[in-house]
């Protein structure tokens, strides 16, 4: 399947969300290679190495990225294992292709009035 890699997460306020200690987006990009990332106790070398090298994949990716089942349910395991509920909520939806959490407006615009009955 085809997933778009920069699509942005939104926080629980359904702003766009961010990290604390940059400020930069959070997007489903960022999201897989911190979780490839991620040190794993008791992982051999073998399992290190797929890792990085999907690691590289995501990275040379450009907007998106063709992956496997096998891609996506491993990607789904690390993410699982790495981040928060809601982060693993949108990023598990985006990767099964579903649309994700839409950003709410701060500053709605009334609805416009009723047409007269003339």
């Amino acid at each position: 399947m085809k997933i778009k890699l920069d699509q942005t997460l939104v926080n629980a306020q359904g702003e766009v969300a961010v990290y604390i200690d940059t400020k930069k987006e959070i997007t489903l990009r960022k999201v897989i290679e911190d979780a490839l990332l991620y040190p794993k106790e008791k992982e051999d070398g073998k399992a290190k190495y797929v890792r990085y090298e999907m690691f590289k994949r995501i990275m040379e990716a450009k907007e998106s990225i063709e992956l496997t089942s096998e891609d996506t349910a491993e990607i789904k395991k690390l993410i699982g294992e790495t981040k928060n509920p809601l982060i693993v909520g949108q990023a598990w939806d985006l990767l099964e292709g579903k649309p994700g959490l839409m950003i709410v407006d701060p500053n709605p615009k009334p609805p416009p009035p009723p047409p007269d009955g003339d």
